[in-house]
This record gives structure tokens, sequence and C-alpha cells, in this order.
């Protein structure tokens, strides 16, 4: 079994641009930092997201108009991100779900855990990515659609939360 141990201590300094810092404090919950010094946290149930997932800070992400609720982005620069697609290789490395556009052009991000608010999931059944950051219970087909990208979004839990658990990437 893998573990990660972190020291309880004061808030590090901003990481370099285009990474974050997870740390533990001295309250012993998790916080992460991004490159621009924004603190979020605690993390976890009770914490920054609702419910049990690790959230971005509110309106954190900036997103094209055309970014809605529960889609799946990647990040396109600083701060920045748009929606995923199996189809184009490079939106195949995902940041999280969309869980609240404060703006038209801003968004929340669920980066891990359970995003709530879908209708119609199938509790048990994995979802993996689509075309348009949609989520889709059918995986490509190794066979017919070579080119695209096989990549686990997550497990519905319930009819309408989808537990995020990005799995390996794998290019057909």
């Amino acid at each position: 079994m893998a573990e990660l141990k972190l020291a309880e201590g004061a808030a590090p300094v901003s990481p370099s641009a285009g990474q974050v810092t997870l740390y533990a404090k001295v309250d012993k919950k998790l916080y992460y930092k991004d490159s621009v010094g924004l603190e979020t946290g605690p993390l976890g149930v009770g914490g920054a997201g609702s419910g049990n997932a690790i959230v971005s800070a509110a309106g954190a992400y900036t997103v094209p108009g055309a970014v809605t609720l529960r889609k799946v982005v990647y990040i396109t620069g600083a701060m920045a991100a748009d929606l995923s697609d199996k189809t184009l290789l490079a939106t195949t490395f995902p940041l999280g779900l969309v869980s609240d556009k404060p703006t038209l052009t801003t968004a929340t991000v669920i980066y891990a855990g359970e995003v709530p608010g879908f209708v119609g999931l199938l509790p048990g059944i994995r979802y993996y990515l689509s075309t348009l950051g949609a989520i889709s219970t059918a995986p490509p087909d190794p066979q017919l659609d070579v080119g695209q990208v096989l990549l686990q979004v997550g497990i519905a839990i319930s009819t309408t939360t989808l537990l995020v658990n990005f799995g390996q990437r794998i290019e057909l």
C-alpha cells in the first residue's frame, strides 16, 4: 500500500507557474496553494467543496462560455480551462469536472471526489470521456476508434452523483 505523509506546518510559498502545492497545516487539515498564491482548503468533507471532493476556489478558472456544468475540462493556460474531447488528443489530460459557473466565463472545478447534480446515472457503472466534455458509459472501441483516447472519468455512486476518479489515459 502506498501512503503519503505530510508534516504539519505553516502555508508554504507559492509554487512555480502551472503547479499547485498540497500541504497539511497545524489544524491537521489539507490545503493547496496555486502559483498565484491562492490557498484553497481545508479540503475534503466540509472543506472547500461541497460533499466529499477536492475543489478549486470558486470561479478560479477562466473558461469559454460554451463550458457548462458537469463537463470534463483540461488546462489551456494559467488558470484557464476548456472542454476535453476523446477525439482531440491534446485535450485529453483532464483537470476535473465543472461544478459551478459563477459567471459565463469563470468556473469552479472538482478535481476528484463526488460531483452531484447529474440526472439518470447508472449506479456502479463506469463513465468515460466522450466528446465536448461529456461523459458516456460506452468506452471507445480499440478497433473502430483508432486515434481516440480511452479515459475513465469516474463511477456513478447514485443516479445523481459521479465519483470522479480519473483512470489511466490510453491512446488507441
